[in-house]
């Protein structure tokens, strides 16, 4: 897949790198989020004072954004491995975010004992266990969704390389380069591609829970709350960009980190 590529792949960095970028952008966020902004958000939700406060709030949306952040960096990295990497990679991310996710519940459990004093009675630890399982399983199954795209995408586009090579191609055409990237978005590019339906998959669950909580909480009663309900459909929205744009992020910082300086790819051999 170097052909893809405008400098070729140095594979003794790859793995190294892939360990960092996880670590860094999937990891850290996943901690900071559980072990700081958890508990610093349930602490000003307790009090009378700060409770509902615009500090509350900022909080609120910098646990939605770290988890954005973890959550698109792995997929990122899944579908940069699948389509120009090794199945090891893309093996390395998946197992990688859901243990990470897996070891946030008892991590989350033993945070109650620093936010209330203690894990609580038999059940209430039940209801949170069942809760953090079923946040578990809907984390999968967004995981699941956008391995079937990345790979999807992928089988497509080497099928497409591979037509090219053929010695049916009478044009003898060769597959563009899709790293760097050459525009913000080009549905003609696979990583791009998959970013997109990545980012609308998490822009259609975030629309799907908001409309959920919209319904059980009832219909606007003024002029105030319909703002207040347009102004957090737009910030839903603003969420999906944000995930395609880390997305692109993502796939231009590995290919940088990973490319061999100095040189760019050989020409393919007719």
């Amino acid at each position: 897949m170097n052909r893809l590529l405008s400098s070729p792949i140095d594979k003794s960095k790859v793995q190294k790198i892939y360990w960092l970028l996880l670590i860094l952008f999937c990891m850290v966020p996943v901690l900071l989020n559980t072990a700081v902004l958890i508990p610093i958000y349930a602490s000003l939700e307790a009090d009378v004072v700060f409770k509902g406060s615009a500090l509350s709030s900022i909080i609120k949306y910098a646990q939605e954004l770290f988890d954005l952040l973890a959550f698109c960096a792995s997929y990122s990295l899944m579908i940069f491995s699948m389509l120009l990497l090794t199945g090891i990679q893309t093996r390395l991310t998946v197992i990688f975010y859901a243990l990470l996710f897996l070891a946030q519940i008892p991590l989350k459990l033993l945070i109650n004992v620093f936010i209330y004093g203690s894990l609580g009675n038999g059940t209430q630890i039940t209801v949170d266990v069942i809760y953090l399982l079923v946040y578990f399983a809907l984390q999968m199954l967004q995981l699941f969704f956008v391995y079937l795209f990345s790979r999807t995408d992928s089988v497509k586009y080497k099928q497409y390389v591979a037509s090219l090579d053929s010695a049916k191609n009478p044009t003898n055409d060769t597959p563009k380069k899709i790293l760097p990237l050459s525009r913000l978005f080009n549905w003609n590019n696979p990583l791009q591609r998959t970013a997109a339906k990545m980012s609308i998959l998490i822009f259609a669950i975030k629309i799907f829970t908001r409309i959920v909580s919209d319904v059980t909480y009832g219909a606007p009663k003024s002029a105030g709350e319909v703002l207040i309900m347009c102004a957090y459909y737009l910030s839903d929205v603003i969420y999906g960009i944000l995930a395609y744009l880390i997305a692109l992020f993502m796939f231009t910082l590995i290919y940088e980190k990973i490319k061999k300086k100095g040189g760019e790819s050989s020409p393919p051999k007719n």
